[in-house]
C-alpha cells in the first residue's frame, strides 16, 4: 500500500536537501517527486478502515438539541452509531442547507467510502456554487459524526483512523477575536490569555473586515508593542507575516513564539 506520510516525508527531506546546497543534497537518498508521483500520494486513501470490514449503510442523521448544545446524530442499519458537536450558532441558520443538500446525499451509502463521499457531496445538486462555510460547516458536522461511528466500530481513536496518533499534546494560540481595542489594550488582554493558559502564540486582527483600516485603532502598531511587551528577547525570537494588502479584505497578523534557533525538520 502507498504511505502516504513517508512519501510527504521524503518530499520534504528532498526540499530541505536542495535548500542547504549540494553537500547536504548529495547525502540524502531522497529524490525529487515527479507529477506522476504526486497524483499518486494525492490518490492514495486516508481513512484505515481495515477494522471496519463489513458495510456501514447510513440510515439517519439527525440534527439534535440538548439544553443549549446542538448535535448532530448519524445512525447505521446495523445500529452503529455516532455524533459531532456544531459549532454555534451556525446550526441555527445552517440547518436547511445540512437538511436538504447535505443530509439526503448521505443516506443509504457505506460510510466506509467517506472520502468519495464527501467528493460526491461537493458536486451533488450543485453544492459547489455554495463554496464557503455554508457548506463545509454541515458538512463537516456530518463528516465527524461518520468518523465517530467509524471508530466507534474499529474501537479506536478517530485519530488512528487517520493515518495514526503521532501525539497526544499539542500547541495552541490565544486570540480575542476582536477589532474595537486600541494596540495597547489589546495586547493586554492577550497578555492576560498567554498567562492563563501558558499558550506560545498569540494572533490578532489588522484593520477592519474586508473594509478600511480606518474603521478600526487596530492597525500594523500591535506589532512592536506586542514584540516589547509579551517577548522576552533573551528567551525567545519573535516571528510575524504583514498582511498582505488587499482592497477586498483584511488579513490577520500573527505573533508567534520560537527558540532563537537554527530551524531543522521536527
Amino acid at each position: 500500500m502507498f504511505n502516504r506520510r513517508g512519501f510527504i516525508g521524503a518530499m520534504a527531506t528532498a526540499s530541505l536537501a536542495s535548500m542547504c546546497g549540494k553537500s547536504h543534497a548529495e547525502k540524502s537518498s531522497a529524490i525529487a517527486p515527479d507529477l506522476h508521483e504526486l497524483d499518486k500520494a494525492a490518490a492514495a486513501p486516508v481513512l484505515k478502515l481495515d477494522k471496519a470490514p463489513a458495510p456501514v449503510i447510513i440510515e439517519s442523521i439527525k440534527l439534535l438539541k440538548k439544553d443549549e448544545e446542538y448535535f448532530v446524530h448519524v445512525r447505521s442499519k446495523d445500529g452503529a452509531e455516532g455524533v459531532a458537536l456544531t459549532n454555534p450558532p451556525r446550526e441555527q441558520y445552517l440547518d436547511k442547507i445540512l437538511k436538504q443538500l447535505v443530509i439526503p446525499f448521505f443516506i443509504g451509502k457505506d460510510a466506509r467510502d467517506l472520502e468519495n463521499l464527501l467528493w460526491e457531496l461537493y458536486r451533488w445538486k450543485d453544492n459547489y456554487k455554495l463554496y464557503g462555510l455554508a457548506l463545509w460547516s454541515p458538512q463537516a458536522w456530518v463528516e465527524f459524526a461518520i468518523l465517530d461511528m467509524l471508530g466507534r466500530i474499529a474501537g479506536q481513536p478517530i485519530g488512528a483512523l487517520l493515518g495514526g496518533i503521532l501525539r497526544q499534546d499539542v500547541a495552541i494560540y490565544v486570540a480575542s477575536g476582536r477589532r474595537d481595542t486600541t494596540p495597547e489594550q489589546e495586547v493586554e488582554y492577550m497578555q492576560k490569555l498567554v498567562e492563563q493558559s501558558g499558550a506560545k502564540a498569540v494572533k490578532f486582527r489588522v484593520g477592519g473586515p474586508c473594509g478600511r483600516r480606518s474603521e478600526t485603532p487596530l492597525t500594523f502598531m500591535p506589532i512592536p508593542t506586542a514584540h516589547t511587551t509579551l517577548l522576552r528577547p533573551s528567551k525567545w525570537g519573535a516571528c510575524w507575516k504583514r498582511p498582505r494588502r488587499s482592497t477586498s479584505r483584511s488579513r490577520v497578523s500573527s505573533i508567534t513564539w520560537r527558540k532563537p534557533k537554527p530551524w531543522r525538520m521536527p
